[in-house]
């Protein structure tokens, strides 16, 4: 019976028609704010704000639709007095000190989360340029390191047509479900801008000596990361087919970027190889490379006969992954860059010499690089305003494998179980990859 009673009170004095009228305006009004939040920018803790002043006054509005809800004129009772002045104090003391106690960076928090679920990643875009210059052969005779009487021709128009289009397919296959997207250019108007704008990829770590070449590269890299309106990698393949008193290889020169050539990661290098299949598989694993097949994951600290310990920069690395190292030479003043290249060539050209076994390597190949090094004591070395700034950081290929026996907070141990060639020397600080294909 008193819960009848008070029932037919509370509707006696339409109390569940206020709050419900009440809930249905403060609801409204939450959703105006967010759209203005939404629409106009207006600051993105207002709905929380609006939300916490609608619950706050509920108390005051329960109390005023009991007192004063039912027909007639109701007296101010005691508990209004003291409730209400109580309730709006407590609310204004709460709007007042709420920044300050953080309490309006939680629709921050679910704005931002809300956000990054509706934004799709955007697309890594790679840029490809397939061509044969005829006009930079001189360039290339002068700066590649070439066996005696080789001489240097551009591949025909069929070669490079099949390479774009071979290409334009497979990187779609091969990269399918992926958030890469591929630009080859095959229109007259962008291989022409393209082959007007090289990246000649003849050792990118320039001597004094070519500065002016270093020049030409920035301005290319500039002009073409500009004109495709700044691609995430750029890789320009410059291919020649060399001949001398032997079958025809291929000379591949080639020179990349990621991202914004003055911050990016530039490199080149300049593989030979003997067959147009031979070609292709270079040419993917290059693209692969620059995709980031390999992610770096720490450097080598410590060495110990077969046991390697290696800092990681990567927590993600467990027990029996397999790493790769990698000769590192670090050309600037006191790293020994300079010495340990000269030192890894002229053990390769002694062990090649004395076996008789060349592991693929081009032998002549070698001897006319550690010749070369020799005679250019500042290689690799930048300069700026005539003044030695600093030495850059090459890897050469020279790699080893490694199999992780344990992981310890930010080191690995691991310990050596091949290496790719028999001359290859570890040593202090050189980067360790991961495969990540």
């Amino acid at each position: 019976m008193l819960k009848q009673s008070l029932i037919k009170e509370l509707l006696k004095r339409k109390v569940p028609q206020i709050i419900g009228s009440y809930f249905i305006t403060g609801t409204t009004l939450v959703f105006f704010i967010q759209y203005l939040v939404d629409k106009y920018q207006f600051p993105s803790h207002h709905p929380t704000l609006a939300l916490f002043a609608l619950a706050g006054i509920f108390p005051s509005v329960v109390i005023l639709a009991y007192s004063h809800g039912a027909p007639g004129k109701d007296e101010w009772t005691r508990i209004e007095k003291i409730g209400i002045p109580i309730n709006v104090l407590f609310i204004a003391g709460i709007l007042f000190f709420g920044d300050s106690l953080n309490l309006w960076k939680i629709n921050n928090v679910i704005t931002t989360e809300i956000t990054q679920e509706k934004e799709e990643p955007k697309p890594i875009i790679s840029l490809i340029h397939f061509t044969s210059l005829s006009e930079q052969i001189p360039h290339m005779k002068k700066h590649l390191i070439l066996e005696d009487g080789v001489d240097l021709h551009p591949i025909d128009t069929f070669l490079l047509d099949s390479l774009r289009k071979y290409f334009t397919v497979q990187l779609l296959n091969w990269y399918f479900g992926g958030n890469n997207n591929f630009i080859i250019p095959m229109d007259d108007k962008d291989v022409n801008y393209l082959n007007n704008h090289p990246l000649l990829s003849v050792d990118l770590a320039f001597t004094e000596k070519r500065r002016e070449d270093v020049k030409f590269w920035k301005n290319s890299a500039d002009s073409i990361y500009q004109k495709f309106n700044g691609p995430n990698h750029i890789a320009y393949f410059n291919i020649y087919k060399s001949s001398a008193n032997r079958d025809p290889h291929y000379q591949i020169t080639k020179s990349y970027l990621r991202g914004n050539p003055n911050k990016g990661n530039n490199g080149n290098d300049a593989p030979v190889v003997k067959s147009i299949s031979d070609l292709f598989d270079n040419i993917k694993s290059n693209i692969e490379d620059l995709l980031g097949a390999y992610k770096k994951i720490g450097f080598i600290s410590e060495i110990n006969d077969d046991i390697i310990l290696v800092n990681l920069k990567d927590m993600n690395v467990r027990k029996n992954m397999e790493l790769q190292g990698t000769s590192t030479y670090n050309y600037g003043p006191g790293n020994g860059g300079y010495k340990n290249r000269l030192e890894d060539l002229k053990n390769a050209i002694d062990y090649m010499d004395e076996t008789n076994e060349h592991y693929g390597t081009d032998f002549v190949q070698y001897g006319k690089k550690y010749e070369s090094l020799l005679e250019d004591s500042l290689y690799c070395m930048k300069f700026e305003d005539d003044k030695h700034v600093a030495g850059c950081v090459q890897t050469r290929g020279e790699n080893y494998y490694l199999r992780v026996i344990k992981v310890m907070d930010t080191v690995a141990v691991t310990k050596v179980i091949k290496y790719k060639y028999p001359w290859v020397k570890i040593r202090i600080n050189d980067f360790v990859y991961v495969t990540t294909n």
